[in-house]
């Protein structure tokens, strides 16, 4: 009899433990609301992502194809990091429900690969700011993710093969207000591709291929970088606005 009471007891506990497994995930770091997975050869997110996760660092890993599944079907990020990565498929609509995501990390990626499909990756619905950097996207290619990106203010598509920016580019981002096309090819800028722009203060051309700009009327435009080009010349056009930009 006393053995069976010195068993009774512990069978209980065993059961309580195993109906209650301990919130952790192993390979990543839990701090507060953020998870930070990098560096560590992953596929997916983890499946026992804690609930009301707001950050995810999956940087550094093989993703390869970007669904809800390899979000753990989650919608409720505010931030996404998934930089060099191997992705060269999104699901499209894939962030059409994550109403509160405002930052989109996806440089070092193969998203060119993505692009020749011709697909949109859906709305980005409240992202403010989005990196497409290194992702070998040429003339054309970003119009796929910025389509449906209204919210949209700080961009960047440095060091792709972006030879001509087209009047339409950024029709589907009009609020943007930081564009970086640093380390590019390009040689061409149609005539009023930044025009609808209103908002946009800060505009990087840097290390490109660029001879000449005439006609240049951006007037609420603070910063220009259009080092390491081959500019022969730059002409404003003849108005009585006033420019905004400041002497670097």
């Amino acid at each position: 009899m006393a053995a069976f009471q010195l068993f009774f007891p512990l069978l209980i506990s065993c059961v309580a433990a195993s109906a209650h497994p301990p919130r952790h995930l192993p390979p990543c770091q839990v701090v507060q609301m953020d998870v930070l997975c990098s560096d560590l050869s992953l596929r997916s997110a983890p499946g026992n992502l804690p609930h009301g996760v707001q950050m995810l660092d999956l940087s550094r890993n093989q993703v390869q194809n970007l669904t809800q599944e390899t979000l753990a079907y989650h919608t409720g990020f505010h931030h996404l990091n998934l930089q060099a990565n191997k992705i060269h498929f999104i699901q499209p609509g894939l962030f059409k429900n994550m109403t509160d995501l405002k930052v989109l990390d996806l440089s070092r990626n193969h998203l060119n690969v993505f692009a020749l499909s011709k697909i949109n990756i859906g709305p980005l619905t409240v992202v403010e700011s989005l990196d497409l950097s290194n992702n070998g996207l040429y003339t054309g290619m970003s119009d796929y993710f910025l389509a449906e990106s209204p919210a949209l203010a700080n961009l960047s598509l440095n060091s792709n093969s972006i030879t001509k920016i087209a009047q339409n580019t950024f029709d589907g981002s009009l609020n943007l207000t930081k564009i970086s096309l640093h380390n590019n090819v390009i040689m061409e800028i149609e005539d009023g591709a930044f025009d609808s722009l209103k908002h946009l203060i800060e505009l990087d051309l840097s290390k490109n291929s660029i001879t000449c700009i005439t006609d240049f009327n951006l007037y609420n435009l603070a910063v220009l970088n259009l080092s390491k080009n081959s500019m022969e010349l730059f002409l404003s056009a003849k108005t009585n606005h006033l420019y905004k930009l400041s002497p670097s």
